[in-house]
């Protein structure tokens, strides 16, 4: 489970730049697999739950590197 608290603490001590950016990718990489996990990966649904369009979805799925097949898979060689 993510702990958003541990993350910041950690980038602020390692002197890490684009804190939020990378908070936020992180969060969105944790909510969205959770959610398609619980929907067994249905976009429609998922995109319901979460309150924003299914294209929405699908480029956040895009841009955090992540495929749908019975599960979500993370594709391989991305950086997390």
């Amino acid at each position: 489970m993510l702990d958003v608290d541990r993350l910041v603490d950690s980038l602020l001590q390692a002197g890490e730049l684009e804190i939020y950016q990378k908070v936020s990718l992180a969060v969105d990489r944790t909510t969205l697999v959770a959610v398609l996990r619980f929907v067994k990966g249905n976009q429609v649904r998922a995109s319901e739950l979460l309150g924003i369009s299914r294209t929405t979805l699908r480029a956040k799925l895009r841009s955090l590197g992540l495929a749908i097949e019975k599960q979500v898979l993370s594709e391989p060689n991305h950086f997390d």
